[in-house]
């Protein structure tokens, strides 16, 4: 069964206790936990950042206001499926929670009648976030700290999925701060990621096609602000729903997260399909992955859908990937050697690595793997005695 993040909305030890131990035993990581409620919007908001996908609630803790409290929980921007939880099996109060909003009611003893409601919503929840028709898979690339490259890996990975592939793709820079995409790939759109998130209300295809900007035929690009100083940032969830827009209308969803992480990108890191952790071997880049990495895994993110990515690897490294490692506890998803000079000299004409040898080839194998298409041919020279 999919792991959860569960929390509990619950005063009475009788019920809690069992409930606790269920969750536990079906290997669902409790991230929320509250007795009485006293402080809706305050209990909104732990939900909010926790980021719980099921919650179980006592109804006798509600009383009368049940109903509000469920269907402002249900308003939230990725609201937790709701579990009723009662001493007993009274029909009215079984009728009145799955009227409010609640898709399952769980009465004593929870040991039996907890784990089934479960399984049946993981399996919900599962079977939402798969490979629907018409949803692009999301990619997430992000740096340990500033300066550690995940916007060149990011910008080198969408063109290479548009070289290797016939499918659609969109670059989306969501770094507020730096902002080097529109740079990069020679963004023209005057305007913004900000205005979609700003108007994510009256966002659709054709109020999309004025914001974006394109590269190359189905590479297209949405860059973050040009100007990053006193921008007023919408909601928190706001890029979130941008993301989960934009992966309705192409094949490869490119994210630029910028670096470090914070509550913005880690909303957005819900409609990620697989993030990429960049960084080099610098100590104080390797100290901010390990501690990026802990924070993800402890917030009930999959391992599974987080890959490492060592930037600038030096020729005679003073450590080696087994070391590295060990250290971060994750294994080194792709390794990208130094080649500064090549860079430096790109970027001097304003433009991304010519598509070759060296560390652009670096570049295409990396999308190719991610992509899990077939190894880029090496490009062989044509010389007269063959």
């Amino acid at each position: 069964m999919r792991s959860l993040r569960a929390g509990l909305l619950m005063a009475s030890r009788n019920l809690l206790e069992p409930a606790r131990q269920t969750l536990e035993a079906l290997s669902l990581r409790v991230v929320f936990e509250q007795g009485m409620l006293v402080d809706l919007r305050g209990t909104l908001a732990r939900l909010s950042q926790a980021r719980v996908e099921v919650l179980l609630v006592e109804l006798d803790e509600l009383g009368e206001g049940m109903e509000r409290v469920f269907r402002e929980i249900r308003s939230l921007p990725s609201p937790p499926a709701l579990v009723a939880v009662h001493a007993s099996a009274e029909p009215e109060k079984i009728l009145a929670a799955m009227r409010a909003g609640a898709c399952e009611f769980v009465y004593p003893p929870l040991e039996e009648n907890l784990r089934p409601a479960i399984e049946r919503i993981a399996q919900e929840i599962t079977g939402r976030r798969g490979a629907a028709p018409g949803m692009g898979k999301t990619l997430g690339f992000f740096s340990a700290k500033g300066g550690c490259g995940a916007t060149t890996v990011a910008c080198h990975v969408a063109v290479e999925l548009h070289r290797q592939t016939p499918q659609k793709i969109l670059l989306a820079d969501l770094d507020m701060e730096s902002g080097m995409v529109r740079f990069f790939m020679k963004a023209k759109s005057e305007y913004s990621v900000l205005d979609a998130a700003h108007n994510i209300d009256r966002l659709d295809q054709s109020f999309w096609k004025a914001l974006i900007s394109n590269g190359l035929p189905r590479l297209e690009v949405i860059a973050a602000p040009a100007v990053s100083a006193s921008i007023e940032l919408p909601d928190e969830h706001a890029f979130q729903r941008v993301v989960r827009f934009a992966r309705t209308l192409y094949d490869w969803v490119v994210v630029d997260l910028g670096r470090s992480l914070n509550l913005r990108s880690m909303n957005v890191l819900e409609e990620i399909d697989e993030s990429f952790l960049v960084t080099t071997l610098e100590v104080p880049a390797l100290y901010q992955a390990k501690h990026l990495i802990s924070t993800l895994l402890d917030s009930g993110y999959g391992s599974n859908r987080l890959r490492v990515i060592v930037n600038r690897m030096p020729k005679r490294p003073e450590v080696t990937l087994e070391e590295i490692q060990s250290m971060l506890g994750l294994p080194v998803y792709a390794v990208l050697p130094n080649d500064y000079v090549a860079l430096y000299e790109a970027y001097s004409e304003g433009e991304l690595l010519e598509p070759g040898g060296g560390l652009a080839a670096h570049f295409a194998r990396l999308a190719a793997k991610i992509g899990n298409l077939p190894e880029p041919r090496k490009k062989t020279r044509f010389t007269l005695l063959g």
